[in-house]
């Protein structure tokens, strides 16, 4: 499986997913106020649902915003000192999202690189809502125009200690125009 993430700092993001060269699945956001998903095959995409929303939302502050950017978005942050996350100690921070969603990150001691999170959330809200608690492993990182970025990660359903999800990341482009088309809904 190999998925294709796009995103700015105008809150737009899609991810295509395909198995082999095959689409599979499609989700995006178009503007703040509205996402969409489409099926492999489909033709009619769907309205995501507010959680739906609000969860590409979040991935897309994580993924294009610092850490000291995160307030003026709407997030509050919390300074928990030391914490065990996966057998070692490591700087904790709660990250409350503008709709109180919480995550706690996980920050390396001495690189303060992030290591990892844990939340409570399904893995996909809008394909299925059941809420596990999970632990994602950060790793792989790696400079791409002099910003360090995770190369890597693991979701673990640590109810069940069974990972849910492996993603590796090919490769990173910062600050490429786009087309900003590509995340309108068909």
């Amino acid at each position: 499986m190999t998925g294709f993430f796009r995103a700015n700092r105008n809150g737009q993001m899609r991810i295509d997913v395909f198995v082999d060269s095959e689409r599979v699945f499609t989700e995006a956001l178009s503007s703040i106020n509205e996402g969409w998903q489409l099926d492999g095959g489909g033709t009619r995409p769907k309205p995501l649902s507010e959680q739906g929303k609000a969860n590409l939302q979040k991935a897309v502050h994580t993924k294009v915003y610092g850490l000291h950017e995160m307030e003026g978005l709407g997030y509050q942050i919390k300074f928990l000192g030391l914490q065990e996350f996966m057998g070692d100690m490591h700087w904790a921070i709660d990250l409350i999202s503008p709709n109180d969603q919480s995550e706690r990150l996980f920050y390396d001691q001495k690189s303060f690189l992030k290591t990892g999170s844990m939340v409570e959330s399904a893995l996909h809200v809008d394909v299925d809502p059941t809420k596990t608690r999970n632990a994602s492993i950060t790793k792989n990182h790696m400079m791409v125009d002099g910003v360090m970025f995770s190369f890597g990660d693991e979701v673990i359903n640590l109810r069940e200690n069974k990972v849910m999800q492996t993603s590796n990341v090919i490769k990173i482009e910062v600050n490429k125009d786009q087309d900003l088309e590509r995340f309108a809904s068909p």
